[in-house]
């Protein structure tokens, strides 16, 4: 695999419940907390990884590796075990990963067709933030097609 960028952002993205609301008239609408998140992130990327955009190209397979960074209150039950049977409070992140997958194809100007594969990962830490890693595939798939 070839390293192309690695993307740090502040925060992680909001999950599906306050990403998306549904349409009066059928459908499904960006909130405005998903609609500001994804602003923010073709900015940074605009304006962090100017260098770095040059290398992404249309027509080549990538691999989006994302590691959320929560703080240790947002994945522990604190009652664990006496008050409550789970040790790990439910936190998604296949439900972030969609509206980040979307976010960087933005800021790509590629489609989210292009990623061909998505790895989500959640770690505790002591501030909330997003790291993603964005890997070429190419040498690996030129043979496939």
């Amino acid at each position: 695999m070839n390293l192309l960028m690695t993307i740090e952002l502040p925060g992680v993205p909001p999950s599906q419940n306050h990403a998306y609301a549904n349409h009066p008239h059928g459908g499904r609408r960006l909130t405005e907390v998903a609609r500001t998140f994804k602003a923010e992130v073709v900015n940074h990327v605009a304006r962090v990884h100017v260098l770095e955009l040059n290398r992404i190209k249309p027509n080549v397979p990538y691999e989006l590796c994302v590691t959320f960074f929560f703080l240790k209150d947002d994945l522990f039950n604190k009652g664990y075990p006496k008050k409550t049977k789970n040790r790990y409070k439910r936190v998604d992140t296949l439900n972030r990963g969609k509206l980040l997958e979307d976010a960087l194809a933005d800021a790509f100007g590629l489609d989210d067709s292009h990623n061909f594969v998505l790895r989500l990962e959640k770690r505790p830490c002591t501030s909330r933030r997003t790291e993603i890693e964005v890997y070429r595939k190419e040498d690996e798939w030129t043979q496939l097609g």
